[in-house]
């Protein structure tokens, strides 16, 4: 089994999306994506779900608690830090949590924010 076998990437090649999300905010929203991948709260575009996957979050999840606490922080801060450099750049929150959406989550039928969720970053 190769090295990449063992450990296969932690997130999808960039997409191309053709919105007017600056690159910097971008940036950002992938690191979002990464951490929450590694938290196990969204899956990689290429992943399919199984009992083995499961079991292997699960063991993550047990070995890593202290540094997913730590890690679910960071999403929430640099998410927060994320829509706050975009509202003051004049982007309203319906386009943040596009930006948002079109970036980070894998293809489920839930977004992974919405609006109301920006604003409350926004604001705190």
């Amino acid at each position: 089994m190769s090295d990449r076998d063992q450990h296969p990437p932690t997130t999808a090649p960039a997409k191309k999306i053709d919105d007017q999300c600056p690159g910097w905010a971008a940036e950002q929203f992938v690191k979002i994506q990464a951490l929450e991948i590694r938290l196990g709260n969204i899956r990689e575009t290429t992943a399919q779900w199984s009992e083995v996957a499961v079991d292997e979050l699960v063991k993550r999840a047990e070995a890593d608690e202290e540094f997913s606490h730590a890690d679910s922080e960071l999403v929430e801060a640099l998410f927060n830090r994320t829509c706050r450099a975009l509202a003051e750049a004049g982007f309203a929150p319906e386009l943040i949590a596009s930006f948002a959406n079109a970036r980070i989550g894998a293809g489920g039928r839930l977004p992974y924010c919405s609006a109301e969720e920006v604003a409350e970053a926004i604001d705190s």
